[in-house]
């Protein structure tokens, strides 16, 4: 008998960091997400997706790959 999991496959352990690190900058973008957090650029891509999905971004903002930022943190 197979035991059980469940894979929540919009979750990175990086999140967390991923909205810090946005939040901080403005705007999310790939290139922010890698120096920031010393990540490759497909999790990088990955951590923005979850951001997007969780609305923290929108869409991209430019052919640039940027993202701008929907909520702001509360002071």
């Amino acid at each position: 008998m197979m035991a059980e999991f469940n894979v929540n496959t919009w979750w990175d352990p990086a999140s967390a960091d991923a909205v810090r690190v946005v939040m901080k900058a403005g705007k999310g973008s790939p290139e922010i997400i890698m120096k920031k957090l010393g990540v490759g650029y497909c999790r990088a891509d990955f951590l923005l997706k979850i951001l997007q999905r969780a609305g923290i971004v929108s869409t991209f903002r430019s052919r640039r790959g940027t993202y701008r930022l929907l909520c702001r943190r509360k002071s």
